[in-house]
Order: C-alpha cells, then sequence, then structure tokens
C-alpha cells in the first residue's frame, strides 16, 4: 500500500470521527450515521462517486452546522473530505500522465502530502482541546517525541521517494 492511499485512509477516518463527534455534542445522532453511510460509499465506490461523496459531505456539514453543532467539528469534517477527494483526483491524474509530467507532479504531491499532515495534526490538536483526557506528563512528553520522530521519518519518506 503506497503512502497517498493511506493518507487517504487516514483523512477519511478522521472526517467521520470529526463528523460523529461533532453530531453527537449536539444530540443529532442521525448525522454520524449518515457520515458513516458517506464513508462507506466512498470506501466501496473509490473514485467513481469521489465527488458525489464529497458534495454529500458538505451538504452534511452544513446541515450540522444550521442544526446547531459545533462549527468547528464541520469545518473540520469538511476540510479532510476536501483533502480525501483531492488525494482520489490525484492517483487519477497521476495514473493517467506520461513519464515526462510526472516530475511536475511529484513536487505537487510533495507540497500536497505535507499540507495534509499539517491539517491532520491541526484536526489532532482540537481534537485534544475538546476532549479532556489526564495524561501523566512522561507519556505526553513519549507521545511528542513519537510524534517528532514520526515527521521526520515522513519527511525522509518524501525526499528519498520523490
Amino acid at each position: 500500500m503506497n503512502f497517498s492511499k493511506i493518507l487517504f485512509y487516514i483523512c477519511l477516518s478522521l472526517s467521520t470521527v470529526l463528523s460523529i463527534m461533532g453530531y453527537s455534542r449536539s444530540s443529532l445522532w442521525q448525522g454520524g450515521v449518515i457520515s458513516l453511510i458517506i464513508t462507506a460509499g466512498w470506501l466501496l465506490a473509490g473514485a467513481k462517486f469521489a465527488s458525489a461523496c464529497l458534495t454529500g459531505s458538505v451538504c452534511l456539514a452544513a446541515a450540522g452546522i444550521l442544526l446547531k453543532a459545533p462549527p468547528m467539528f464541520m469545518f473540520l469534517y469538511v476540510s479532510l473530505s476536501l483533502a480525501s477527494w483531492d488525494i482520489t483526483m490525484m492517483e487519477l491524474s497521476i495514473g493517467s500522465n506520461t513519464k515526462e509530467k510526472k516530475v511536475d507532479l511529484y513536487r505537487y504531491i510533495r507540497y500536497l502530502v505535507l499540507t495534509m499532515v499539517l491539517c491532520m495534526g491541526l484536526s489532532a490538536v482540537i481534537i485534544g482541546r475538546h476532549l479532556s483526557l489526564k495524561i501523566p506528563f512522561l507519556a505526553m512528553v513519549i507521545l511528542v517525541v513519537l510524534f517528532i520522530a514520526g515527521f521526520d521519518r515522513i519527511i525522509y519518506y518524501l525526499r528519498k521517494k520523490l
């Protein structure tokens, strides 16, 4: 499994979790169920109905904001759904390009992947601010060190691959 597919699954699952969290905070569990249905459709249909699933995600987030769901969760839900759609479209364009065009495309992919990682980091920070977990200081330091090491590995992999 390549790196962009892993990133696609991470973005899609994070967007679903954010939608469920947003709807559950406002006691609208039906929105979370619809979000799960959209995610299942996206996983089953793949690139065929990616635009329809993105449209459904945007409509679901707009409905959530109108129904008084937390706007930050809905905004991040739409942002990560858009990131998932972008990765899907990127995979389609990579498959249809010639070798000469792929050099510029790989540079674009590098910037896209770094943007996705930053977006996921922002999502993790916002989720962490809304969840009250009592983590010991030593465990927090270990998690930060693991995050920095993981981010370093991502940068190393991108430089080596691209």
